[in-house]
């Protein structure tokens, strides 16, 4: 793992050597391609000033609102396919249709419905997280199912108790793969919608601010923007999710 870390440390090292050298011999324009204390500079500027570090803020709260209640419809949408075949599989054709669209495909059609505002990125993000966050759990309810339905019956366990014990806590580890899943197609899907389509609301996220960095053609601001992307996607997967799969793996990999 030191090893690991110490392999990635030297990788970065060297991307930013280059990155230095390239701006120091003028191989690109000095617009496209500042130097990194630039970048660094106005990067700490942007924090202070606060612009870029409400706009990393709004854009996390959002995922994570909308990765709630892509929760609470995904448990919807998984009980409700328990209840008959004929359900289920009307479930199945419905995911096969919805999971392979982007949710930047749908956004034209969701700027249609809900206008150019909060209402169609929340749409559009909720979309993105959806159906992962479903196949995750469709897929480990029914493994659970089958291993543990007749445990349940043996001991006489409610069917409260069943929901509880054995698919909700057994599921946790497919959970929290699937909102890992689901927050990557939501960030991607958020900063898309805010960016490409300039689609805002009273408040803006890292996409809008990515959006207005590159209309005043501020280089060192766009940069930064990007690095605040890398550092919360850094933070949010491969730090926050990584530590949950790890707990929960020994806890409940037994199931």
């Amino acid at each position: 793992m030191v090893r690991n870390k110490s392999y990635r440390l030297l990788f970065i090292i060297i991307i930013l050597i280059i990155w230095e050298v390239t701006v120091k011999l003028e191989i690109y324009n000095i617009v496209l391609l500042p130097s990194i204390i630039e970048i660094a500079k106005e990067f700490i500027k942007e924090i202070i000033n606060g612009e870029l570090f409400f706009a990393t803020i709004y854009t996390i709260f959002s995922i994570i609102l909308s990765l709630f209640f892509a929760f609470l419809l995904s448990l919807i949408i998984v009980g409700l396919s328990t209840v008959n075949k004929v359900i289920d599989n009307l479930i199945d054709f419905i995911i096969s249709i919805a999971h392979p669209i982007p949710g930047i495909a749908i956004l034209p059609l969701v700027i249609m419905w809900f206008g150019i505002g909060q209402k169609a990125v929340y749409f559009v993000v909720l979309h993105s997280m959806l159906w992962p966050m479903v196949i995750n759990i469709k897929a480990e309810v029914k493994r659970l199912n089958s291993k543990y339905h007749k445990l349940g019956v043996v001991y006489n366990m409610t069917v409260l108790s069943q929901l509880l014990n054995i698919y909700l806590i057994g599921s946790i580890p497919a959970i929290i793969t699937g909102s890992k899943i689901a927050w990557s197609r939501g960030f991607r899907a958020f900063i898309s919608a805010e960016m490409i389509f300039g689609v805002v609301g009273t408040n803006t996220g890292l996409g809008w601010y990515l959006f207005e960095q590159r209309v005043y053609m501020d280089s060192p601001g766009l940069y930064s923007g990007l690095l605040a992307i890398i550092l919360c996607g850094i933070f949010i997967e491969n730090i926050l999710f990584n530590k949950l799969e790890k707990l929960t793996k020994f806890k409940w990999g037994v199931l």
